[in-house]
C-alpha cells in the first residue's frame, strides 16, 4: 500500500481479516514527511479478503485486497 505524508507524523499500517481481526502490522512510528510504500509479506496467510488500513495524526485510509494463491 502506497501513502504519503504532508508532515512528520506517527503512522500505523495494519492488516486486517473480514472479521476485523488484526493480521499483521506493517508500520508502527514516527516516519518524516514524504511517500512510501508498506509491503505485506503474506507468504503464511490464507487466501481471502483483507483490509489494510493507514492511519496517521491527519490521515485515515482503508483499502480492500484480495489475497490469491
Amino acid at each position: 500500500m502506497g501513502y504519503g505524508l504532508l508532515e512528520a507524523s506517527y503512522v500505523t499500517v495494519r492488516v486486517f481479516d473480514v472479521t476485523g481481526r488484526q493480521i499483521a502490522t506493517l508500520v508502527d512510528g514516527r516516519q518524516e514527511a514524504g511517500r512510501y510504500v508498506a509491503t505485506w509479506k503474506a507468504d503464511a496467510t490464507p487466501a481471502g479478503v483483507y483490509f489494510i488500513k493507514m492511519e496517521s495524526v491527519n490521515s485515515k485510509q482503508s483499502v480492500k485486497t484480495i489475497l490469491m494463491k
